[in-house]
């Protein structure tokens, strides 16, 4: 402890010899000497970054707790929290964080009394205990600040002040709470850009690092923060001088010994930091040329006990430095690229370190833009195929990791690591379902829940003294995938698609071009870039996507943020804003065409002169939007020029092309390589549970009647058995790997679905349990809803070669309210649970608009034998055309509500919310492919 303390006070080399001689006592002592083994096994990883040493602290804990000994019983359970929150912060999950952050709950809840024990005396105990409360207020205040929360951060920072006033210029933890005063008023500011609260934040940052009984370990922490911030503060009250002092005192930090194994990691990041901030304030070149060394040297002083999150931050920032100088001599824009595409690879590894999809979103979100940003750099200097690896690398990291979690049990048994491989293949399903979090805190994870429900049932399962880390077995089988072959296994399972690899994907579906369209970054232009089937890949500057041509999309996602913020203030008030909303939507599609689905169909060659069809056969594009692209329905764009005879003075995209999306080349892939099942062999139709879809029990009676007469029933549906409720675990049970095998070949749910800001959040309504035969405590999260996070976090069993389609005929299916380039919705969850192919929506379609829709829909895949891109187009033409006549399917009030309404069917609100994901292919056979 004492070198933990003081650095430098033990060599490294005897540290160990130090951590055995602590380790033993007389007898009598067995729990209070294993307390001490643990403790200094404690110290020994947090010192050296070893965290097999906090593994064994652990289990040191859990066998001294419950022996007795009062005394350490209570030692267990206030130390834990920290020895949690060591192996996160030493490259461990967030699962670590969340149970250090359950256990402080309940150390400082209103019904504890821990700290009045009489356990609580004697020599460190109050230092403890501000420690300990210190570490509780910062991971509340990180929590705050990601929930973007500020009436929170100012209760939070009036907690601190009292804090400040128990703790006393006396004790030589009150460095920390200025530290931590500090922290919260940089939030603040963060939130709202104040300058009082920038001014008072870096204010307490300098009293804290001038603090007369600082502590020698904490020295360099507080340098190496100083230095950043006060040259972030010149940029607003120009002090050079201070600044200067600054650096320099960072810099003497580096000659004095280390009490973490990063630390003069970033510390060197924090110099680097605040030299690029100086630079960008007084355009000095040598500036940057120091702050780019710094940098660099940080780098190769990067080891593998460096934590995920400084290496990928510094990897990042180092990229940024170079795309800064943009020395061309030097070609610092490949360095800048190839340094980027570094930093998005360790982001890839920790996103699968997780434990669940809303951890992984959490480390995804770290990366949020970067793909974007190196593509750009890449594109505008001509470099394709690194553009396409930076959009591949930066996008869609949780469902990439889902993807290799499922290969990585197989890896491990191909080591001899069959135990370890099970224990992964169990890790999500035994997890509890309250341990998965979201949004910088806990939020529920497999099961639901809020925040406080979360904890407060993570304190009742671990009210036990003992500890354990989380997670200790991802660390053990990355370990293993890294220790025989390097980070081959892991490139195997993580690593994106090149071009010959989407290429080759491309002609085995008989698909045209794979479409990446990149929103432009500041002032600059957008980009579309084009990877043929044949032919090299090209970028199309798009003046369109740069932020003044995008304004129609502000506009529309404005309108939308508007509707859903009115949804309870009354139908009139709903009913006008959803005009403004549609009207914005109409404004969307006329400017989609002529900014962007114009001149890439024309740079495809798809296009006359007069903007009439090249060919008889509609092109067949997948398209990748990037960014908030992603709400547009591109299907939907309105080209300039009529077709001969048309009504109308434009074309729709979809009539020049069959249109599916995805997520990034390597999702188009994986749903590429497997096959279909005729959809009538095993199908599922749910009707929505809640029985208030006016027409929902009238699609799914003409979808069996008409085309699929054996289909089992779930739902609020006059033929479903009384027991087939439509329940999540219903719908998970038919999906690949479920407990229904085999699969289905299709499952239709005409059920309500909600966007939401996290995966928690995004879900399917369906029904919940009976009551009778499994009541829901009160409070308890409702049942009923199938969120994104639950469907990826079920552990599937062996994937077939086929997969089902899915069609989602509900609202908002295929919508990301935040997070786009993870574009995490239920219709990405289910193509990477095994579907072959989905259907989902944009938007709120009228209930009967979309059971016409999905009606033709059906008709076009089973009697007219369309692969489902090409059935979904047809159904849409269907409903453009104004001399529709109706499919066979369509009877009794369904086909007269749809002959009633001739005209509204036409509207695009009515049709072009539903788009296609998945198998592109006209036609996959059900064995599947190989792209």
């Amino acid at each position: 402890m004492l070198e933990l303390e003081v650095p430098g006070t033990v060599r490294t080399e005897d540290l160990e010899a130090l951590v055995n001689q602590v380790s033993k006592g007389p007898a009598g002592e067995e729990a209070e000497t294993t307390m001490r083994a643990a403790m200094s096994r404690m110290a020994h990883g947090v010192r050296t970054g070893d965290a097999d040493r906090l593994a064994e602290a652990a289990e040191l804990i859990g066998t001294a707790a419950g022996t007795g000994s009062g005394r350490v019983d209570w030692m267990a359970g206030v130390i834990s929290p920290g020895l949690l929150a060591a192996a996160n912060t030493l490259g461990g999950n967030l699962t670590d964080r969340d149970q250090a952050r359950a256990r402080l709950d309940a150390l400082f809840g209103p019904a504890s009394a821990v700290f009045d024990s009489a356990h609580a005396t004697g020599p460190g105990a109050e230092g403890l205990r501000l420690c300990t409360r210190s570490m509780h207020l910062q991971l509340r205040l990180n929590e705050a600040l990601d929930e973007r929360d500020a009436e929170r951060l100012e209760e939070l920072l009036d907690e601190l002040l009292d804090l400040l006033e128990e703790a006393g210029e006396s004790s030589e933890w009150q460095f920390l709470v200025l530290f931590l005063l500090g922290q919260a008023q940089l939030s603040l500011a963060t939130l709202d850009g104040g300058i009082p609260a920038l001014r008072a934040g870096v204010a307490y940052f300098e009293e804290a690092a001038n603090h007369p009984r600082l502590p020698a370990f904490a020295q360099p922490l507080m340098d190496a923060q100083c230095a950043p911030l006060l040259a972030l503060f010149s940029m607003i009250e120009p002090d050079p001088v201070r600044v200067s002092e600054a650096v320099t005192r960072a810099r003497r930090a580096l000659d004095g010994p280390a009490s973490t194994p990063d630390q003069r990691v970033w510390i060197r990041q924090g110099i680097g930091m605040a030299l690029l901030t100086i630079h960008r304030s007084t355009g000095d070149h040598s500036d940057l040329e120091e702050a780019v060394g710094e940098l660099e040297q940080a780098r190769r002083e990067l080891t593998e006990r460096t934590s995920p999150a400084i290496r990928q931050k510094l990897l990042w920032e180092l990229a940024e430095a170079y795309r800064l100088r943009d020395d061309r001599e030097r070609d610092d824009t490949g360095a800048a690229v190839a340094t980027a595409h570094a930093s998005l690879w360790v982001l890839a590894e920790d996103v699968l370190l997780q434990l669940g999809a809303e951890h992984g979103l959490e480390v995804a979100r770290a990366g949020a833009s970067r793909g974007l940003l190196a593509a750009h750099w890449a594109a505008v200097d001509g470099r394709i195929e690194e553009a396409v690896a930076s959009l591949e690398n930066g996008r869609g990291l949780v469902l990439r990791a889902a993807a290799a979690a499922a290969g990585v049990p197989e890896q491990l048994a191909a080591r001899g690591e069959a135990e370890l491989a099970e224990q992964w293949r169990t890790a999500v399903r035994d997890l509890p379902p309250q341990a998965a979090p979201s949004g910088g805190g806990l939020a529920p994870g497999i099961g639901g829940g809020t925040p406080d429900e979360v904890r407060s049932a993570l304190a009742r399962v671990r009210a036990a003294p003992g500890v354990e880390i989380p997670s200790r077995l991802r660390r053990r089988a990355l370990d293993v995938l890294r220790r025989d072959s390097g980070a081959a296994p892991l490139r195997g399972l993580l690593g994106a698609p090149g071009i010959g690899e989407l290429r080759e994907g491309l002609r085995a579906t008989g698909t045209d071009a794979l479409v990446y369209l990149v929103p432009g970054q500041d002032t600059a232009d957008g980009v579309a870039v084009l990877v043929p089937n044949a032919g090299e890949p090209t970028a199309l500057a798009l003046p369109g996507l740069g932020a003044p041509g995008r304004e129609p999309l502000e506009r529309y996602l404005d309108a939308g943020a508007r509707r859903s913020a009115v949804s309870g203030h009354g139908m009139d008030a709903y009913a006008e804003a959803h005009r403004h909303w549609e009207a914005a939507l109409e404004g969307l599609c006329d400017w989609a065409g002529p900014a962007v689905l114009a001149p890439v169909l024309d740079a495809l060659g798809v296009r006359a002169e007069d903007g009439s069809p090249q060919h008889n056969t509609p092109v067949r594009l997948v398209l990748v939007p990037c960014g908030n692209l992603g709400a547009v329905p591109w299907h939907a764009a309105r080209l300039p020029g009529p077709r001969a005879g048309a009504r109308r003075p434009y074309t729709y995209a979809c009539e020049h092309a069959v249109i599916s999306y995805a997520a990034s080349g390597g999702e188009f892939l994986r749903a590429a390589r497997r096959g279909r099942v005729p959809a009538g062999e095993r199908a599922v139709l749910v009707a929505d549970p809640s029985g208030d879809l006016t027409w929902a029990q009238d699609e799914v009676s003409a979808l069996r009647t008409a085309y699929y007469t054996t289909a089992l029933l779930y739902g609020w549906h006059q033929d479903a058995p009384e027991n087939a409720l439509g329940t999540p675990e219903d719908v998970l049970s038919h999906l690949p790997g479920g407990p229904a095998a085999p699969a289905v070949s299709l499952l239709h749910l005409v059920v309500h679905g909600l966007a939401g800001l996290r995966p928690t959040d995004s879900a399917l309504h369906l029904a919940g349990p009976d009551p009778e035969d499994a009541p829901e405590p009160e409070g308890a999260p409702d049942p009923g809803r199938l969120t994104v996070t639950r469907i990826l976090d079920v552990p599937a069993g062996e994937r077939a070669a086929a997969g089902p389609l899915i069609v989602l005929s509900a609202c908002e299916t295929d919508l990301s309210s935040r997070d786009h380039d993870e574009a995490l919705t239920p219709t990405t969850a289910l193509l990477a649970r095994g579907a072959t192919d989905v259907v989902g929506s944009r938007w709120k379609v009228s209930d009967s608009a979309s059971a016409a829709l999905m009606v033709v829909f059906h008709h076009h895949l089973t009697v007219a034998g369309l692969a489902p891109p090409d059935a979904l187009r047809a159904a849409q033409l269907w409903m453009l055309d104004h001399d529709r006549h109706p499919v066979p399917g369509l009877t009794g009030l369904l086909l007269a509500e749809t002959q009633s309404d001739t005209g509204g069917l036409a509207r695009i609100v009515s049709w072009a919310g539903f788009i296609h994901q998945g198998n592109p292919a006209p036609h996959a056979p059900a064995e599947g492919r190989q792209p």
